[in-house]
């Protein structure tokens, strides 16, 4: 029987886990059951066995859908979310009758043709073999393979019913697909989640779910290690696999070594769409010895090795290409609609890797028969790329290896705007990130003494290339999205692997960012495209061609409730309106940026680095400030120069009073990251943020009581660090709070601490803090005119500057201009805005040749600083 039909031993076992809910095998069965009838209802009349496509995303819906397809014996193409080019190119090449696209509360329906398909009848699933050129090629994959290949990898990964796959892989690639059959086959579960790997969201939905085993392409692991992973993050992982490219041995090692030592197990992988996808894998107790090979075949495959003759290599050390047999082995491939009523093929495939066969029976790849490189799981032809680019009259050669794509041009005959544009084009056409595209222009190709190329010589020059390379993220004509991230990040030294955030992106440069992928896409931003791979951003920005400016852009509201608190603050100042509550909002917000922004630093124990980062330009402006009111207004107290003014009671001069908040904020932060100093507590903080969290802010708020601040007026009290560190880890756990319960905890918890310890404040301060902190926590991304998402960002953008100029700002006007509130009010926002950019402009000046090239890592930071409050 074939996984996708219900059988009783399996049908009360747990099969999908999303946002914390589980759905048994029966309950999934009999929605796809039901899915399918209602599918069948819009399918023209003659039409039972239709030909669908399936946008397919780590969702329920996406789930259903797929098996409701198989247990119909609708053959189906899988294909990612939102590329309604591809879709138009399959449903013109194979007719297809019916499109299921993502949509806002799961797929939405469209039948494409009226004609009835012919399809072999073992036909179940096809898949693109790359992705690669734009060309509509896929492989055919029959309920046989799925089942054999299904059945192999719950074999020797010794899967079983208590077992819980995260999510890591689309489905509609097939690394990510074998994941969901061989679970299926086995009757374990799918942690369901769309986070990065580097997203704290993601390991706290692997926490709660205990999930067992993580499927990694080579670039996640690099993500693993750039983001600090610990086993303490998962305590239940029991494996991880990897496939979908070669992984350094290295790094395959060194994981091995940890998988070791923590009582995990790796397995390393190999295989092609073309069977079903798995063909060998590496043994955990030989990951570490044997991580240059790629092991043995699966059970119930075989691999052979051929001369260029046909003859069958048989003895150790010997080199030939590589033939995988096998069940698995794909029905064919399908170029047109006739296609897909082929016969089946052969079960032989011939893999086009070169490898030699080791003692232990294990085999090592070593080169490749055509010249295909193999990136992000794509496999690229480099004679294809030559052939791209010469329909565009640019004679190249391509080169590279599994870490980049080359491309050499004779620099005498290409002119510098066609060079600008190759990667551009590139990119688009392969699906690739444009950063991964390197040209070179040289002064003369290399030739062998036939007079042809001599790609050999190629290959090594281009492996000096992307060596030099790996770390330069702006090259000629690297597409639109590296640009704005250079500029907004203020780097020249991205690290395409990791993310936004790792890179160092704060809150200016998240909108400045966001607002690009809006007008660029034409919709809104990925949720959580801060989180994502900065490839995975690229390829997104390679695929699509310009579009309309967006009229509207999606901010989160954490960026309109800082601005509005600012204002407040500015508001209490200048005038008589009592516009309290707006420091309590920015402190919280404070803690919120911190969880956002800081949190995988801290947690890795990087605590000179954030306190470093962080703290710079707050001192630096401080001291500018204070001093220049010392010697040019009156003397300042003495309390101030030791950042202890939130502590004096008797400010002079009156005007410095609003800059308590600096002192307080170096406090905050300086108690709050020692504690990090302690491995144990990083552990804990890891494990369960939220939760850890909330401990803190009643430890902080008990201090404060035992300590007396609670006996303080309420306009005084928030100025001591206890009470800011209480606030900000409120702040930190409204970051957390993901789940309508955690959500509602928080609310209760902020009810408590104003009924205990502000209830003395006066009204507007609470309503205030509710009102900005319901927004935040209770409210998705916000769409508002682009016009005003820019002012947002520019403000933001000055926001520090804003702060600290308002005083000056408000002793000027109040002496110049004597009228009614809210002309004062204008003026002094006006005023506060000129000076911040003056103030900004200078800083900038200042510290672009000593901070920021000595720090270029640690912009993140400024995220969690007054800069960003």
């Amino acid at each position: 029987m074939y996984f996708w039909f219900n059988d009783d031993a399996r049908s009360n076992n747990v099969a999908l886990i999303a946002e914390g809910v589980p759905t048994t095998y029966a309950t999934l069965f009999a929605q796809a059951d039901a899915y399918a009838t209602t599918l069948s209802e819009l399918l023209p009349n003659g039409i039972t066995r239709p030909l669908i496509v399936i946008e397919t995303a780590n969702n329920v819906s996406s789930i259903i859908a797929y098996f409701a397809a198989l247990r119909s014996g609708w053959p189906m193409i899988l294909t990612a979310p939102g590329d309604a080019g591809q879709q138009a190119r399959l449903c013109e090449e194979f007719g297809v009758n019916m499109v299921l696209t993502q949509g806002g509360s799961g797929l939405t329906t469209k039948v494409t043709s009226q004609e009835p398909v012919a399809m072999h009848a073992d036909l179940a699933v096809l898949l693109s073999t790359s992705g690669t050129t734009g060309a509509t090629k896929l492989v055919r994959l029959s309920k046989r393979n799925l089942q054999s290949n299904a059945e192999a990898v719950a074999e020797y990964l010794a899967l079983g019913a208590t077992d819980r796959a995260m999510t890591t892989l689309p489905f509609h690639y097939s690394y990510g697909l074998s994941v969901v059959n061989s679970y299926a086959y086995t009757g374990a579960a799918m942690v369901l989640t769309d986070a990065s790997l580097i997203a704290p969201e993601f390991w706290d939905v692997a926490r709660a779910a205990q999930a067992t085993s993580l499927a990694l392409v080579p670039s996640q692991f690099d993500l693993l290690d750039a983001c600090g992973f610990a086993e303490e993050q998962l305590p239940s992982l029991r494996y991880m696999t990897q496939a979908g490219g070669r992984l350094d041995p290295k790094v395959a090692a060194s994981f091995a070594h940890r998988a070791e030592a923590s009582h995990w197990q790796l397995f390393l992988m190999y295989g092609q769409t073309e069977a079903s996808p798995r063909m060998s894998y590496v043994p955990p107790q030989d990951a570490v010895q044997f991580a240059d090979t790629i092991g043995r075949a699966i059970p119930g495959g075989t691999f052979h090795l051929i001369d260029s003759s046909g003859v069958e290599v048989t003895g150790f050390g010997k080199t030939g290409e590589l033939i995988f047999e096998g069940p698995g082995v794909m029905m064919g491939y399908a170029h047109t609609r006739k296609d897909l009523n082929a016969a089946r093929g052969g079960a032989r495939l011939a893999t086009g890797d070169i490898a030699e066969r080791l003692p232990n029976g294990y085999f090592r790849v070593t080169g490749r028969v055509s010249r295909f490189i193999k990136m992000f799981g794509l496999r690229i032809s480099l004679d294809e790329v030559e052939q791209v680019l010469a329909r565009k009259g640019v004679r190249a050669y391509a080169s590279g290896t599994d870490e980049g794509l080359v491309v050499f041009v004779d620099r005498a005959i290409v002119s510098t705007a066609a060079l600008n544009e190759i990667p551009k084009q590139l990119a688009s056409h392969c699906g690739l990130p444009a950063g991964v595209i390197h040209v070179e222009a040289l002064e003369r190709i290399p030739l062998l003494a036939s007079q042809k190329t001599d790609y050999r010589a190629l290959l090594e020059r281009s492996k000096v290339t992307i060596a030099n390379g790996a770390h330069q993220t702006v090259q000629a004509g690297a597409g639109q999205l590296l640009p704005v991230l250079t500029r907004s990040l203020g780097r020249t030294d991205i690290t395409l692997s990791q993310s936004f955030q790792q890179n160092g992106g704060d809150s200016l440069s998240y909108l400045e960012v966001q607002l690009y992928l809006a007008e660029r896409l034409g919709q809104d931003a990925p949720d959580a495209w801060d989180a994502m791979p900065l490839t995975d951003l690229m390829a997104l920005d390679s695929k699509v061609e310009a579009v309309p400016r967006a009229t509207h852009v999606r901010i989160d509201p954490d960026l309109i409730v800082r601005t509005l608190a600012l204002l407040a603050v500015i508001t209490l100042h200048a005038t008589s309106y009592p516009t309290g509550g707006g420091a309590y909002l920015l402190l919280i917000l404070v803690g919120f940026s911190l969880a956002r922004f800081q949190s995988e630093t801290l947690m890795s124990g990087r605590i000179l680095r954030t306190l470093v980062s962080t703290l710079t330009p707050a001192i630096i402006c401080y001291y500018t400030l204070i001093t220049a009111v010392h010697f040019v207004r009156e003397p300042v107290n003495v309390a101030w120069f030791f950042m202890l003014g939130n502590f004096d009671d008797n400010i002079r001069p009156s005007g410095i009073v609003p800059y308590w908040f600096i002192a307080a904020y170096v406090q905050i932060i300086c108690a709050f990251s020692l504690l990090f100093l302690a491995k144990r507590f990083r552990t804990s903080m890891r494990s369960a943020p939220f939760v850890v969290g909330l401990v803190l802010a009643g430890v902080f708020g008990t201090m404060a009581w035992a300590a007396g601040v609670l006996e303080q007026p309420a306009h005084l009290r928030h100025r001591h660090p206890l009470m800011g560190l209480e606030f900000v880890m409120l702040g930190w756990c409204v970051f957390y709070a993901k789940s309508t319960v955690t959500r509602a905890v928080i609310v209760a918890v902020l009810a408590l601490v104003y009924v205990v310890q502000w209830n003395d404040a006066q009204a507007v301060n609470a309503a205030m803090v509710g009102i900005g902190l319901g927004a935040i926590i209770w409210c998705g991304s916000v769409s508002v005119p682009r016009l005003l998402a820019k002012s947002f960002m520019m403000f933001g953008s000055l926001s520090f500057f804003i702060y600290l100029a308002h005083g000056p700002a408000i002793s000027v006007v109040t002496r110049v201009i004597h009228g009614s509130e809210p002309v004062i009010l204008a003026i002094v926002i006006i005023l506060s805005f000129v000076l911040a950019a003056i103030g900004s402009w200078l800083y900038d000046a200042c510290s672009r040749g000593t901070i920021r090239r000595t720090h270029t890592q640690d912009r993140d930071a400024w995220a969690a600083s007054p800069v960003r409050l």
